[in-house]
């Protein structure tokens, strides 16, 4: 991604342990940036911003942030019983939310995104679709209609093959995808140069 805007302000609204930070270079993106770290819960040795749900993203005022970062569990607990974490760095809440959890979190961010973000803001999503046995979870449609439907123009789609070490024999997964969508994309942002990589 190559953003000319100085002084980006990001919120991860599911920061976790940050390892979605892990080798981030911000000189690569970002001039300079300030990065606010939230998640429902602390994880051990990871020093959250603010600890909370998407029920306490009011707390923020309206315009506050450039870029809001969206990287979900992608299982639910509801349906895969089988997926060992013993010898995993992952906890179990990190690996799987309820399909309550994951309807109420959308719900959450689709109620406040447009209000967080600046025009020509950003919302990056990371989501994967998946198979539990022979159910399929589409939960990339989910996250697409969500705010889609919320106001927000989808400008970008880069999908990732993921590897099979790590995934229990019920569970069949192959993508990863992130969707980056914005905030009143004006024809001007269209023709800037901006790349999303």
């Amino acid at each position: 991604m190559s953003y000319k805007k100085k002084d980006i302000k990001v919120l991860d609204v599911t920061y976790s342990k940050g390892r979605s930070w892990e080798g981030f270079v911000p000189q690569d993106l970002f001039s300079s940036y300030t990065l606010v770290k939230m998640d429902k819960i602390k994880y051990n040795g990871v020093e959250l911003d603010i600890e909370g749900d998407h029920s306490d993203l009011s707390r923020f005022s309206d315009n506050s942030f450039d870029v809001v970062y969206y990287d979900p569990p992608y299982y639910f607990k509801e349906f895969v019983r089988s997926f060992d974490l013993s010898k995993s760095k992952f906890e179990e809440s990190e690996v799987f939310w309820s399909v309550e959890e994951f309807q109420k979190s959308l719900a959450g961010l689709r109620k406040e995104i447009q209000r967080l973000l600046c025009d020509e803001g950003f919302l990056i999503c990371k989501i994967m679709d998946s198979y539990a046995k022979k159910t399929y979870f589409p939960n990339t449609f989910a996250v697409v209609n969500n705010f889609t439907l919320g106001g927000l123009s989808m400008v970008g789609h880069f999908v990732t093959p993921i590897q099979r070490n790590n995934c229990p024999d019920t569970v069949r997964v192959n993508h990863i995808n992130y969707l980056i969508f914005c905030k009143n994309p004006s024809k001007e942002w269209y023709n800037c140069g901006l790349s999303l990589v």
